[in-house]
Formats: C-alpha cells, structure tokens, sequence
C-alpha cells in the first residue's frame, strides 16, 4: 500500500534532495494487540529469538514488540508470520 504525504521543509531542519526517501514505520494499536494475544492465549511480554541470516527485526524481542512494530495486520501472510506459526521461532525464558 502507498500513501502520498507532503511535508513542509520550509523551516530548514530538513534537507531535500531529488531522489530522496522518507520511511514512516506505523505501529499497530497497543488495544488490538492485546486483543489478538488474548484470544489466541499468548504470554505477549514473553521473548523469542528468531536465528537465520536476514531476520525481519532485531532479535531477542517480545512478542507485544513484535506484533506492534513489526508486523502489518491489514497484510497478506508474510514469511515472518509463517516462520512463527510453523514453529522456528525458539522462545527464551
């Protein structure tokens, strides 16, 4: 999904040039993951690390970070939701 956001750098605290990128990173509503960890019987504040060459965010992380930051509930499955549920995610005490 692509949304078009202007800014207003008149002020001179940011610098623009052609070609340049601004990435937002949205979170999701703390309401609704509390919401999914309760009905699917999740110890949200429970860590995890996820072990492998590209991982999707920095590891070890809680599960509430993670379904906070990391991952889009509007989306489509992606590799990191199906790592977690077919089980190579090894949870840390």
């Amino acid at each position: 999904m692509t949304f078009l956001v202007e800014l207003s750098i008149k002020d001179g605290v940011l610098a623009y040039r052609t070609g340049d990128t601004l990435v937002v990173f949205p979170e999701n509503d703390p309401e609704a993951v509390e919401t999914i960890g309760k009905q699917q019987g999740w110890a949200l504040d429970r860590k995890f690390v996820l072990r492998g060459e590209k991982l999707p965010f920095p590891t070890p992380v809680s599960l509430r970070e993670a379904l906070t930051r990391f991952c889009d509930f509007s989306a489509f499955p992606t590799y990191m939701r199906q790592t977690i549920r077919v089980g190579r995610a090894s949870w840390r005490r």
